[in-house]
Order: C-alpha cells, then sequence, then structure tokens
C-alpha cells in the first residue's frame, strides 16, 4: 500500500482465545502499531481478551498489549476468570470486531461456534482461525453474516498466512476451479519427511512431538481429521458445496512402515498424505489419503512443515501457492490480512 496513508478510523476488537494464535495477533499488532497506521491507514484498540485458560482482560477504552504481554509472559494470566457468559463481555468491551482464535472443536464447534454466531446476530466483523465452525455451519454463519451486513473471513483456517482463499476468491475471479490438490497438514508432512532419513512411524511421532509439530495427541493430524476439515472449507468456500467431514474419504499416516517410505524411494517415489477436491460424474468428491508421487511432481518436492495446493483453474491451468503450513504467528499472518481487508473495504 502507499507509504504515508493516514487513519481515518480506530477499530475495536475482540479477541477470543490467547493460544499461539492470540499471542501472535496481538504481538503483530503490539510490534506493528506504526507501520500498521503508516502504511495500512489502520488503528485498533484491543478492548477485550477473554480465555479459558487464561483469563480475561477488559477496557473500552483500549488495553494496553505491552502491558498485557509482559504481565503474560511473567505470570501466565491476562487476569482474574471470567464472571459472565462471553456475550455480556462482548457487548461491554463496544467491539466492532470478533477475532475468534479458541481451539478447534469438531464434535460441535464450541466454544468458537457460539461467540461467531453471537457476535454475527450483534452486527460484528468476525475473523476467525477457528476451523470447526467454518466446517460445521459454514452455510448458517455465511448467511447471518450477509444478513446483517457484515463480514465473516477465515483466511487463516487453512494454509496458515499463505494467502489461499483470497487468492483464489479475488485473484481468481471470474475462473473456474475444476479441482484441488495438495498437502494441508504440516505436521504429517514433517512425520513422513523424518521417516525418509530412516525413522520409524513412532520414532518421527517423537521427534515431531519434542519440535512443537505434533501435539501430545496427534490424532487430529495423523489420522488426517485436520486436512478433512481444511479440504471441506474449500469445498464450501470456492465451490458453493454442501459437502461435510463424513462425506470425505479418509486415510491417515498412522499405517504407513519404513519399508514403505523405503519401497516408495526405490521407485523414485515419496509418500504424501494428499488431500484432494474433484468432480466425478459432476459431484464434487473429496480425500484425504496416503499417495506415492514420483519426484517430479511438484507436490513431492515438499518437505517439513510446509503445505502447497494446486489449484487446476478453467483458463491458467495448473496455479499453485506453496507456504509455511502452520505456527502461531503465521496464521496469526492470515488474522491480520483478514483484518486489513475488513478495514479497507469499509472505507
Amino acid at each position: 500500500m502507499d507509504s504515508g496513508k493516514t487513519w481515518k478510523k480506530t477499530w475495536k476488537l475482540a479477541l477470543a482465545g490467547f493460544g499461539s494464535v492470540g499471542r501472535g495477533f496481538v504481538e503483530f499488532l503490539h510490534e506493528r502499531r506504526e507501520q500498521l497506521e503508516r502504511r495500512c491507514g489502520f488503528r485498533a484498540q484491543v478492548c477485550l481478551i477473554a480465555s479459558g485458560r487464561h483469563g480475561t482482560a477488559l477496557a473500552p477504552d483500549g488495553l494496553d498489549l505491552g502491558k498485557v504481554l509482559t504481565a503474560f509472559s511473567e505470570t501466565g494470566r491476562l487476569g482474574d476468570d471470567a464472571r459472565e457468559p462471553f456475550g455480556d463481555l462482548l457487548e461491554r468491551s463496544g467491539a466492532e470486531v470478533l477475532i475468534e482464535a479458541t481451539p478447534t472443536n469438531l464434535t460441535d464447534g464450541e466454544p468458537g461456534l457460539s461467540h461467531i454466531r453471537g457476535a454475527l446476530t450483534r452486527g460484528l466483523h468476525v475473523v476467525t482461525s477457528n476451523k470447526a465452525p467454518i466446517a460445521l455451519a459454514y452455510d448458517e454463519l455465511s448467511r447471518l453474516a450477509e444478513d446483517r451486513g457484515v463480514r465473516l473471513l477465515f483466511e487463516g483456517t487453512v494454509q496458515g498466512g499463505t494467502p489461499l482463499l483470497t487468492m483464489a476468491r479475488e485473484g481468481l475471479a471470474g475462473c473456474e476451479i475444476e479441482g484441488i490438490q495438495g498437502i494441508l497438514n504440516a505436521s504429517t508432512n514433517y512425520v513422513l519427511t523424518e521417516m525418509e532419513k530412516g525413522k520409524t512411524y513412532e520414532e518421527a511421532c517423537v521427534g515431531a512431538r519434542a519440535a512443537g509439530v505434533l501435539e501430545a495427541d496427534p490424532t487430529l493430524d495423523v489420522e488426517g481429521w485436520d486436512a478433512v476439515v481444511k479440504l471441506v472449507i474449500l469445498a464450501r468456500a470456492l465451490f458453493g458445496s454442501d459437502m461435510r467431514v463424513e462425506d470425505v474419504e479418509r486415510e491417515g499416516i498412522t499405517r504407513v512402515t519404513l519399508e514403505m517410505i523405503r519401497d516408495a524411494g526405490a521407485r523414485g517415489e515419496r509418500i504424501k498424505l494428499l488431500a484432494e477436491l474433484k468432480r466425478t460424474d459432476g459431484v464434487l468428491k473429496g480425500s484425504v489419503r496416503p499417495v506415492s508421487l514420483p519426484l517430479s511432481h511438484p507436490i513431492a518436492a515438499l518437505e517439513g512443515t510446509e503445505n502447497i495446493v494446486t489449484l487446476c483453474v478453467d483458463t491458467l491451468g495448473p496455479v499453485t501457492l506453496r507456504g509455511s503450513g502452520g505456527g502461531g504467528r503465521e496464521t496469526a499472518q492470515g488474522v491480520l490480512a483478514d483484518l486489513l481487508s475488513i478495514a479497507r473495504y469499509a472505507q
């Protein structure tokens, strides 16, 4: 954007969740305040930060983010635990935008789903990195946002801060996306890369946990659920499909052995957890499964914790986007980009 741009208003924000994404977002706002004002014409006040684990900080006139971050680093707390429902806190904060960054819960989407639904009902814009509410209730939430004349954005749900959704919906406007394939889960790609170095599946998972790539319970990643949820989001957002999580053919990497990895290498191939959307007889179908790809395939070249997605576009052919697949600050970048989009379109 043009430098020297002056800000036109101060946006009042509420943040739900203070894990790695929420903290990364607050750090960005604090570290880049002058840059955001100068280059983007954007100024923000964070009026509420609410976390089920770390307490609540509320200041309708704006929190001092430097003090919030310092206090959290020293005590692990934002403040006392909330004694009133989140919706009441949101009302008291006077926020115009909710940043929803609570953990993904695939069972029922809560508490993120209720947070988002309540904010949209109140006429707030919403930016979320929480995959479950979008995968489970995209149609409902999109209609609610449209009815209230506000925006619901979720760039950070699929490829961290890499702007896949923005590129597809804006950069490829007017095109027909005929299919998608790629690697949507960075953790499993890390494990498979480590197995290529001679580690067993179990050894690779232990190393991934030590590196902070896998959670103590890696089920969502290694059994393919995380990639399935992201695929459903893409199906709904880019294809207008009513695909559900249970509609996607799913197989994780738990059955991939070191012998299978070595056999693939001997054939000049690599095993990857491939996520794919394609039309079969006019019906959009999704799958997540380990696939052996030739080394010449662009997806096969991916290593470590990156993601890669190729969109098959009618007018352009394959369009590929590669970047960091996760991490708190990386995903927070996607959240920040969505927030700036809301501010830009509101001018």
